[in-house]
């Protein structure tokens, strides 16, 4: 889906970070720190890529764990090498602190997506990623492009959420798109490729159309976009002189309004 969005501006190189909860929770517990403070812990080392090992340390020792887990903790980070499969990584971990099977299905998702995606997408066990949010309950990951400090796009495994308002365990797996840094993305490299020569059009379709034009305003669409333009297709307001004059704004030099 995100080739498909990012091709026409050339990007095709994604990398995919992956990790797993029951691993940090493990690497938590093993380092000394007790299950009511690993949410805690843990938004301290989601911070390790920006701000360096060294603040998430002092970070941890001003909220007042003790210097000799949060050394322990803070090492295992500092000392992975780039590229280690998940097992390599996790070489230290006794069974009694994380099942195997979770390790080696990190390693087997990370082998399957790479038969399935382009070639260019790369695939990256990153123990430090933490995913914020607490719900998470087994496998996470983050998408990231090159020449850009944050994810696109973003999930995991939640197997108790939903059990929580409809009273059955169902597993669930899910993920979010950042829409606004998706644009800002295709806005700086649309400047590169020089679509900022070609159109801004915006189809303004009335409400009372048939669903058969509708299908064929959509076609049009899908055509113009094929040619580089920027084509956005809303319906006809009211106010259309308020509704044509916020587009031009937006930077949209050809409307059109289609009323049968």
């Amino acid at each position: 889906m995100l080739t498909n969005i990012f091709k026409e501006v050339n990007i095709s190189e994604f990398t995919v970070h992956i990790n797993d909860r029951k691993i940090l929770k493990a690497i938590g517990a093993y380092s000394g720190f007790c299950e009511d403070d690993f949410n805690e812990v843990f938004i301290s080392l989601d911070k390790l890529d920006k701000l360096g090992a060294d603040k998430v340390k002092e970070e941890l020792l001003s909220k007042g764990y003790p210097l000799e887990k949060v050394i322990k903790f803070i090492s295992i980070f500092s000392n992975k090498n780039e590229g280690s499969s998940c097992a390599e990584f996790c070489d230290f971990l006794a069974s009694d602190f994380v099942d195997t099977q979770v390790i080696k299905n990190i390693d087997t998702i990370m082998a399957c997506v790479k038969k399935m995606v382009n070639k260019d997408v790369k695939m990256v066990y990153n123990p430090a990623l933490v995913r914020g949010m607490s719900y998470y309950t087994g496998t996470i990951f983050e998408i990231s492009i090159t020449g850009y400090n944050f994810s696109i796009a973003g999930g995991g495994r939640y197997d108790e959420m939903i059990g929580k308002f409809c009273g059955q365990n169902i597993a669930a797996c899910g993920f979010s798109i950042g829409f606004e840094r998706i644009i800002t993305i295709l806005q700086d490299n649309a400047k590169c490729n020089n679509y900022r020569n070609k159109k801004s059009i915006a189809i303004l379709v009335d409400k009372n159309i048939s669903s058969e034009r509708i299908i064929e305003i959509f076609e049009e669409a899908t055509a113009l976009r094929e040619w580089g333009n920027i084509v956005l297709v809303q319906p006809l307001n009211k106010n259309v002189k308020f509704q044509v004059e916020n587009l031009e704004k937006d930077g949209y030099t050809d409307i059109r309004k289609v009323l049968n």
